[in-house]
């Protein structure tokens, strides 16, 4: 019993295990942006693979088609996370896309900081207003995606968007899209796949993304999943359970269950040029906006800027 209920009382080391810094100050990529607390978040910024499509940092929504903000999984912080934001890039987007990766309290230049669920979603709140207005993307053009631990903040982004998307008198999809890499039904349920329900019965569940996704406003929204067969830490019945129960309608929902894969898999480009194949079909819009903007549309879009 002492052992169990110690495991128990360690779960947020378990949960955000210490992670070398990859990363300092001097990063070509790094950015900050303010957020709703004293310190402005880090985050990497991976511009489109042709920087020739780039203008004022402020406009880059009106001339690149897609905003990624991608949450990473628990076992590193945002320096390791280049190889999945260029994959996604390059093949989910055929490189017009950029890829914002921001960091969360526990982790690089927040080691400092103590993780929590709170603190994560404080930083994933201020991605969003960062795509949003410093990069001046369009909601439908900001696609989510999380990996493993990075699915609990990406799914209550997503239902945040989707609740106050509900509260407008016109109707708009609350976001571009959501992938979901590796996801969790709820960190409960993962504690038990791996001891027993009174261990479980302990530990919170944390994001239940299961039921965040359950929000009706995401009924129009693409859902991506995808799952290694042979996950040893979140079983693949995670995954599917997730996707099944979604309150995306069918046809938006994908799933990739992948073969001979753990869950630290390599996101490989066959994964992203699926995903790109499904995403390509349902964000129209996205790239129609960034292909037909010109500099002088600034003006008329200006009436999308809102507090969100």
């Amino acid at each position: 019993m002492g052992q169990t209920l110690g495991w128990a009382l360690n779960v947020n080391e378990y949960i955000f295990p210490p992670v070398p810094a990859s990363y300092d100050e001097t990063h070509e990529l790094l950015v900050r942006f303010p957020s709703e607390a004293e310190e402005d978040i880090p985050a990497m910024l991976l511009p489109p693979a042709d920087c020739t499509l780039c203008g004022p940092m402020a406009m880059t929504g009106h001339y690149v088609a897609t905003c990624v903000i991608y949450f990473h999984a628990n076992g590193c912080d945002i320096g390791d996370c280049l190889g999945d934001m260029e994959t996604l890039r390059d093949g989910a987007f055929e490189g017009n896309a950029v890829v914002v990766a921001p960091e969360y309290s526990g982790y690089g230049l927040f080691s400092e900081f103590e993780p929590s669920v709170e603190s994560i979603d404080l930083v994933a709140r201020a991605s969003w207003t960062y795509c949003r207005h410093g990069l001046g993307f369009r909601r439908e053009q900001i696609v989510l995606c999380g990996r493993s631990i990075g699915t609990g903040p990406a799914a209550c982004l997503a239902k945040a968007r989707a609740a106050q998307g509900a509260r407008k008198p016109a109707w708009s999809r609350p976001l571009g899209a959501l992938v979901l890499l590796a996801p969790f039904t709820n960190i409960a349920d993962v504690v038990q796949a791996h001891s027993n329900s009174l261990v479980a019965s302990l530990v919170g569940p944390m994001w239940d993304v299961a039921e965040l996704l359950r929000e009706p406003g995401l009924r129009d929204v693409p859902l991506c999943v995808v799952h290694p067969r042979d996950d040893e830490v979140v079983p693949l019945q995670h995954g599917q359970a997730v996707l099944e129960g979604a309150s995306a309608v069918p046809e938006l929902k994908y799933g990739l269950w992948l073969r001979d894969a753990s869950h630290n898999f390599t996101l490989e480009p066959e994964h992203a040029l699926a995903l790109g194949a499904f995403l390509c079909e349902h964000l129209p819009e996205a790239v129609a906006h960034s292909l037909l903007f010109t500099e002088g549309d600034a003006a008329a879009t200006a009436t999308d800027a809102d507090s969100e």
